[in-house]
This record gives C-alpha cells, sequence and structure tokens, in this order.
C-alpha cells in the first residue's frame, strides 16, 4: 500500500504567511478599523476578524510572489474586476484604499476623526484617505 504524504508548510513560508497577516491587520486598525487577528498557528479557519456592516467578517489572507499577476493585470486602469468559476459565485477583487472607502461610507467611520498617525499610514500604504 502507498502511503500519502501531507505537504507541511516550511518555516519560510509560515513566517511570510504571519508577517503578512500582520501587516494588513495594522494597516486595517491604523485605518481606524476593530480588525482582530483570529488564526494562530497549525489552526485552521480565518486569518482575522473585521466588522463590517454590523457583523464580523471572516478574512483570509493569502500572499504569493508572484501568484497573482494576472489578477493585478486585469486591475490596470480599472476599479473593481469580478471573475467567476464556472458553476460558483462570483468574487469581487478590488485595491484595499477602495475597500476602506467602502466600509467606511458603510459603516459611517468619520475617518477626519482618525490621529495624525493615521495621515502616515495612509502615505505609508500609499492609498487615498477616503473622504
Amino acid at each position: 500500500m502507498r502511503r500519502v504524504r501531507e505537504r507541511v508548510m516550511g518555516s519560510k513560508s509560515r513566517r511570510k504567511g504571519n508577517r503578512v497577516e500582520l501587516e494588513l491587520l495594522h494597516l486595517l486598525q491604523d485605518a481606524g478599523l476593530a480588525a482582530t487577528k483570529h488564526s494562530r498557528a497549525w489552526t485552521p479557519g480565518h486569518d482575522l476578524n473585521l466588522p463590517m456592516l454590523g457583523v464580523s467578517r471572516r478574512v483570509e489572507i493569502k500572499c504569493k510572489a508572484n501568484g497573482f499577476r494576472t489578477l493585478y493585470s486585469w486591475l490596470i486602469e480599472k476599479d473593481l474586476l469580478i471573475v467567476r468559476a464556472d458553476r460558483s459565485k462570483p468574487l469581487v477583487v478590488m485595491p484595499m484604499d477602495m475597500l476602506l472607502e467602502l466600509i467606511a461610507a458603510t459603516d459611517k467611520i468619520n475617518t477626519s476623526d482618525i490621529p495624525e498617525a493615521g495621515e502616515e499610514f495612509f502615505k505609508k500604504a500609499k492609498l487615498r484617505r477616503p473622504k
């Protein structure tokens, strides 16, 4: 009988994933959102909780060196990208600054109340500050 080997994530990949999760968590928190980290090492489930429209949304984060190059190329000079596989629900891909604008508009976050550090956040993240 042939043994099936499980793929185990290497420590470099695990560290990269954790680093990106924390980076995005801080980016959301610096924008004034009550995002929290959910996942722990070796624990199944989503990565972040992000309150939106009065509901805690589960956020999964993926990071690949060149794995999403096609998605990025499709977004050039466009605001949104909607993709759909056969017999599946459509997915929406959008830049982070647009998501922050959308959350601010729908949850009535007054982004002018974000402390001055918030200005630095928008510059560092290369995002437009929501109006």
